[in-house]
């Protein structure tokens, strides 16, 4: 059966909206996510939780870490990545003026991350610096590390949405900070 053939017997079926791209496009989840400062050293540790807010109209099914399209943004490829149950990950890397980044999907809907909830056990092990992850890409300096895209199937199943993850202190350095914070506060009064 010829490509025209097969068309028209696809719009008999009602089927050509995907093929033809006349379908409205599924709207992009709203998301947001943060990442957490598990251990330092010559390897660091980081664990993201992925959050899809209670207003979003769709789940969360691609988590893209580090990058945006054509573009990634870790300094170095992780030496690990671990997963939530029921998603796998894929590094992402363009050649020599490119980064890297990490590239998550849900193996099924069942799996996705949905409205209202949060999503844990995102995380990967790496030679680059808190600094360095907190900070501006190297390869793209007015970038942060930190931006991610999720999508809400499959990447590029709908337009996207493009956030920046949030920094959560580590409770080490929350600790140190206690003090000093007291320290500051016993200054003021006198």
């Amino acid at each position: 059966m010829g490509p025209i053939r097969f068309l028209a017997a696809l719009a008999a079926m009602g089927l050509t909206a995907g093929v033809t791209g006349q379908a409205a496009a599924a709207s992009p989840p709203v998301s947001s996510a943060t990442i957490t400062t598990v251990s330092t050293g010559p390897t660091n540790s980081y664990a993201l939780t992925l959050s899809d807010s209670a207003a979003s109209p769709s789940p969360i099914g691609t988590f893209w870490f580090s990058w945006v399209p054509g573009q990634d943004f870790l300094d170095s490829s992780p030496l690990t990545v671990t997963n939530p149950s029921g998603w796998t990950d894929n590094i992402t890397h363009g050649g020599a003026s490119d980064g890297y980044a990490i590239q998550w999907l849900a193996s099924s809907p069942a799996a996705d991350a949905t409205a209202g909830n949060s999503l844990s056990g995102f995380g990967f092990t790496s030679t680059d610096s808190p600094a360095s992850v907190y900070g501006n890409s190297a390869f793209f300096p007015t970038t942060p590390v930190l931006t991610a895209f999720t999508y809400d199937a499959a990447p590029f199943s709908d337009d996207g949405d493009r956030f920046l993850v949030t920094v959560v202190p580590e409770p080490v350095s929350l600790a140190l900070l206690a003090p000093m914070a007291l320290l500051m506060l016993r200054r003021s009064r006198r």
